[in-house]
């Protein structure tokens, strides 16, 4: 049990929010007891591998849709970014981990398909008629 008088750190948003966008850890990171961070094992390749091939590749498409629907103003995909980045500070500021992501993940899902559609239909219409229609 703790001493009342006993200073206990915590992480801080910028952390909490590194965590809770990492798509991969590759190294193990040291405890840092005066910022409050425990020790943190690296991830094993299977779950490297997972986490790069299902959340690494949704990312970028994540990032190009919010953009597109903010540019189009779009407002369902534009009403899931703001859900989805409202979550993330929220949980920057409680505490972020990869695991509380997946409350948004289904969304993020949703925004990136969002970004590949709207790709497609930039591409049909620059005259390539070898996508096929969806």
């Amino acid at each position: 049990m703790r001493a009342s008088n006993e200073i206990v750190h915590a992480p801080g948003f910028v952390h909490n929010t590194r965590e809770f966008w990492r798509v991969v850890r590759l190294r193990p990171a040291p405890a840092d007891p005066a910022h409050g961070l425990p020790e943190q094992k690296a991830w094993s390749l299977r779950h490297n591998a997972v986490s790069l091939v299902n959340y690494g590749v949704l990312l970028p498409f994540f990032a190009a849709g919010a953009v597109m629907a903010w540019r189009r103003r779009h407002r369902v995909p534009l009403a899931l970014t703001c859900g989805i980045l409202g979550y993330a500070i929220v949980r920057g500021v409680i505490g972020g981990d990869d695991r509380t992501r997946m409350v948004v993940d289904p969304l993020i899902i949703l925004v990136a398909m969002y970004a590949v559609r709207r790709l497609l239909d930039l591409r049909h219409a620059a005259g390539r008629d070898d996508v096929p229609a969806i």
